[in-house]
């Protein structure tokens, strides 16, 4: 029987080694994306907030009238070294160290602010007497400006990269920040920035691959005790189960992973005003399986990020390449806790969706108001609302009435939208004591001024009830169960609906 027991245990053990290499690349993967981002990022910021630089107010002005100026902006940021203002021929005629002397560009550095407006450099200048990463970049009037980033700011923005990994950072394929051993190395991953001329290489080593192998060995070990406690009877049932952590793997890479959408009704006129985008897993070998089963499966291995990318990918496409069916209807997508709560994700948003704000304003985030947040986490999430709305991304909260905060989550939090859970219409007929809830519900949209959706709807009766109380927008079995986005597509182009599509 210890035999029995130790075999086992080492067969899990054995699969963790298997499964968790390609989980360990794709969590670096995630992290080099995560760095680049934060990088770009800081980019982003200095171009926004020098812009006002190459104004037609400023570059009027004589290079002493701006030095002072200019040096200000210096002593205010922990980021800059220097700041120089050159002409549309490329002459800096105005730095903040003063130089007394004009120079110019190279004509390659002109070239790329050409073709793109902004560029990159890492060089010597006459503004630093070392090697320093340059951010140039063009306004409106042609006229730009240079600011000197030194590179142990770089350096210090990559601090946080995980025991046994190392990297690169490269500005037009110059090394600014190495910490690697080629020859060392077991892995090399790299990320190229698509707005600068910029790459990250991560580099891991036996040392990384150890660590997230203890990390996670847990999972092994606690499949291999559940089996080990039934023996042979139920063992090959659990490895099937434990299987699922390397189909899961597969079935992002194969196609198996993609996003379903629910319609969302006006019950009024019948017309289709939005869906909800739905992630479904059809396994080639075991057929649809359920998202309660790979979606907490996928937290665990670090693979929900991946999923979401897809989903949000997958909404994004469809937006951009059927303008003409959602010229007045939205999308809303299921954000989990860790994202919205997370930087990187914030920021790879606002990278993707500032310059389309046609797109971003056809989307709906949505937020579980089960969640509970800390008092830090409460502040975190309402920066990254404020920074999402105001591309025009909207926010819904989902679930709603059935935690214990909800009036106090939507008061402290500007939400554009309240989807109301099933619990509230299951019932809805028989228990007198849901419409006086319903009505309140309402009335709280009403003062928030807030639309509400509600979910869960599948018998005729319950439209009624609901239409009488003032509740319109309707997603639920009654008018479509989720569907592949083929087959959306083709019901769009038949919206108003007919009496066909109820009940489906």
């Amino acid at each position: 029987m210890w035999l029995d027991i130790v075999f086992i245990y080492a067969v899990f053990v054995l699969f963790g080694l298997v499964i968790l290499k390609p989980v360990a690349d794709r969590h670096i993967v995630s992290t080099a994306k995560y760095e680049l981002t934060a990088i770009e990022h800081v980019m982003d910021q200095l171009r926004e907030k020098l812009g006002y630089l190459t104004s037609a107010h400023i570059t009027s002005l004589s290079c002493e009238e701006v030095t002072t100026l200019l040096r200000s902006e210096v002593f205010k940021s922990d980021v800059i070294k220097e700041i120089g203002l050159f002409r549309p021929s490329g002459e800096v005629y105005c730095t903040s160290s003063d130089l007394g002397n004009s120079f110019y560009l190279y004509k390659t550095i002109m070239d790329r602010l050409h073709e793109n407006g902004v560029t990159l450099s890492y060089t010597k200048s006459k503004m630093t007497d070392e090697r320093s990463v340059f951010l140039m970049f063009l306004g409106e009037s042609k006229h730009g400006v240079s600011v000197v980033i030194p590179p142990r700011y770089i350096q210090r923005l990559l601090e946080r990269s995980e025991d046994g990994v190392f990297y690169d950072v490269e500005v037009i394929s110059r090394k600014i920040a190495e910490r690697s051993d080629d020859s060392l190395g077991i892995d090399v991953f790299a990320q190229e920035s698509k707005y600068y001329p910029l790459g990250i290489k991560l580099h891991t080593y036996t040392g990384y691959y150890i660590h997230y192998f203890v990390t996670h060995i847990w999972i092994g070990l606690l499949l291999g005790g559940i089996v080990s406690v039934v023996r042979v009877r139920y063992r090959q049932s659990k490895v099937s189960d434990a299987t699922l952590e390397s189909a899961l793997q597969n079935a992002l890479i194969d196609g198996e992973i993609e996003a379903y959408y629910q319609p969302i009704v006006n019950s009024q006129d019948r017309t289709i005003v939005g869906c909800e985008s739905l992630v479904r897993w059809k396994s080639a070998s075991q057929g649809m399986i359920s998202p309660g089963i790979f979606i907490p499966l996928a937290e665990e291995l670090g693979l929900v990020d991946d999923i979401a990318d897809l989903v949000l990918a997958s909404a994004i496409d469809m937006l951009t390449k059927n303008p003409e069916l959602f010229e007045q209807r939205y999308i809303s997508i299921n954000i989990s806790r860790s994202q919205i709560l997370r930087k990187e994700f914030v920021y790879r948003i606002l990278h993707d969706l500032k310059p389309q704000p046609h797109i971003a304003r056809k989307l709906v985030f949505e937020i579980t108001e089960e969640i509970n947040f800390s008092s830090e986490e409460r502040q975190i999430l309402r920066e990254h609302l404020e920074q999402i709305s105001k591309i025009g991304l909207r926010v819904a909260i989902d679930d709603f009435g059935t935690g214990y905060s909800g009036l106090d989550f939507i008061r402290q939090y500007t939400f554009d939208v309240i989807k109301i859970d099933r619990v509230f219409v299951n019932s809805l007929g028989s228990d007198s004591t849901l419409i006086p809830l319903l009505q309140s519900m309402k009335g709280i949209a009403n003062s928030f001024n807030m639309s509400v959706i509600v979910e869960g709807v599948e018998e005729e009766r319950q439209v009624k009830i609901l239409a009488e109380l003032g509740f319109n927008h309707i997603q639920g079995f009654y008018y479509f169960k989720p569907m592949p986005k083929q087959e959306l597509l083709t019901l769009l182009g038949q919206s108003p609906l007919n009496e066909s599509h109820s009940k489906k």
